[in-house]
């Protein structure tokens, strides 16, 4: 269904009059706000109630990513983590609770210390370039996901076990898990393949082998 399109406050009829407006089922102004709650900063708008992780303060080496923050005495549905909201930081852990629906692109690249991420069952886009460089990871689980951005997991190398829940497998980058740089024939990019052995839904084996990005890994199993 077409979305909402949030714009500047003031800028609403200039808006109206551009060609693609029949591409957005309203258009709401609003202005985009920033705070920071419990050492995260968030990103808000007051109209639809709902906010994005966008960073943090201070050293805190274990990170939740909650399903609502309380701003101002007002309750805001935190529905993603945005772009590049802990590149390069020192957490070590990541918890991120039911509601969150997205991860969006370069959101914990090169955070070098990262060993343990908790997906939740909700979330469904991972963006490009997410985790890469995250080298102390081990294991992943992925949940029901409808997109992963290409290097979202790229130079993860020292990966060893990725597991699987998508029911319905789509084709990704061949470079998504890639543990290490390309070597180049022709013109042509040639992934190492992951050392990381890949577990998958039962009886969805055979399917995952055949779809590009997926067909990468060496060693592959069944596991729920």
């Amino acid at each position: 269904s077409p979305a909402v399109l949030y714009v500047p406050t003031g800028t609403k009829a200039k808006y109206e009059s551009y060609k693609g407006r029949n591409l957005f089922a309203d258009i709401v102004e609003d202005e985009l706000k920033e705070a920071f709650v419990d050492g995260l900063l968030y990103s808000y708008l007051t109209t639809n109630k709902t906010a994005i992780v966008s960073g943090k303060s201070g050293s805190q080496r274990k990170i939740t990513i909650p399903t609502t923050v309380s701003i101002d005495g007002v309750s805001y549905s935190v529905q993603s983590i945005g772009n590049s909201a802990f590149r390069e930081s020192d957490i070590d852990t990541l918890i991120i609770s039911p509601g969150i629906v997205a991860i969006d692109n370069y959101a914990f690249n090169q955070c070098w210390n990262l060993k343990k991420i908790d997906f939740p069952s909700t979330l469904k886009t991972i963006g490009k370039n997410a985790f890469e460089y995250c080298e102390a990871l081990q294991i992943i689980t992925l949940p029901l996901l409808t997109s992963i951005g290409e290097y979202a997991f790229y130079r993860c190398s020292n990966l060893f076990a990725d597991v699987s829940k998508i029911q319905s497998p789509f084709e990704i980058n061949k470079n998504v898990f890639a543990p290490d740089w390309p070597s180049y024939e022709d013109g042509t990019a040639n992934y190492p393949k992951p050392s990381a052995k890949l577990y998958v839904p039962k009886d969805l084996k055979d399917e995952y082998q055949a779809i590009e990005g997926w067909n990468v890994f060496e060693e592959y199993d069944a596991l729920f």
